[in-house]
């Protein structure tokens, strides 16, 4: 054999070494990459492909069904304080809740996505002689309530005399069919000229401890209204509209 034929026979063997090696590693690469993907297969895939570290889905929650709108707190007939007083309780989701004094909002809250409600109202002179409550679905209807909520308060405060307010209805607030009182504060001896709408409903004079009142009876459900107090003789001769909604 010639050494030129024995030079080319030698490239061929070292040849097929490097071929046979390739595909044994490829082969290996390949079955570990099939062993790979199928344990990926059987895992979630989380952030940057590593499995098992998918974030949490979100739990979705479901709207709590409440059979019957109740005031847990305070209990009606329990003593209640000046201040800020906290009225909570249960209802369907959605609803409006409102604390009415003489027929007049003072205050009102709406019950979550669990059928719970909770809001604060501002508790002083002039006390309302009634507390009641309202529930109201998300249309409007009213579903619930209490009449009179036989609230005591604790103990009466001093004067009260300060500024210029109309604390019941509150702006946007809701008044009941037929009997309700109008009420706020102001600077004692000085008046309070109320009118609804284009009617003039009276003057009342403000008391030696800051409080007025002014009886209303009003008799059609629905309306828009617009209440107008004008202070005469106060600290500033102040102008104050509320809006309001009469409602059963």
């Amino acid at each position: 054999m010639s050494r030129d034929r024995a030079a080319e026979l030698l490239k061929y063997d070292r040849f097929k070494g490097t071929v046979s090696v390739s595909l044994l590693v490829g082969a290996f690469v390949w079955g570990i990459a099939g062993v790979g993907s199928a344990a990926v297969k059987s895992h979630d895939i989380g952030p940057w492909g590593i499995p098992g570290l998918l974030p949490e889905k979100p739990k979705v929650q479901t709207a709590v069904k409440v059979s019957h709108p109740q005031l847990l707190e305070p209990v009606p007939g329990s003593e209640i304080s000046f201040g800020r007083q906290r009225f909570a309780g249960v209802a369907d989701p959605g609803m409006s809740i409102v604390l009415f004094g003489d027929g007049a909002e003072m205050a009102k809250g709406v019950s979550g996505h669990d059928g719970k409600f909770s809001f604060e109202a501002e508790i002083g002179q002039p006390v309302p002689l009634v507390f009641s409550m309202g529930f109201y679905s998300v249309g409007g209807t009213k579903v619930g309530g209490v009449r009179d909520l036989r609230y005591v308060i604790d103990a009466i405060e001093g004067s009260v005399a300060g500024s210029f307010r109309v604390l019941r209805p509150t702006e946007k607030g809701l008044v009941t069919l037929g009997d309700w009182i109008i009420a706020g504060t102001g600077k004692p001896g000085s008046q309070v000229k109320l009118q609804l709408d284009r009617w003039q409903l009276g003057v009342v004079d403000v008391l030696g401890d800051g409080t007025w009142t002014l009886p209303r009876k009003i008799n059609e459900v629905g309306a828009r209204r617009q209440l107008t107090a004008r202070e005469i003789g106060g600290y500033g001769d102040e102008i104050i509209v509320h809006s309001v909604t009469v409602v059963k």
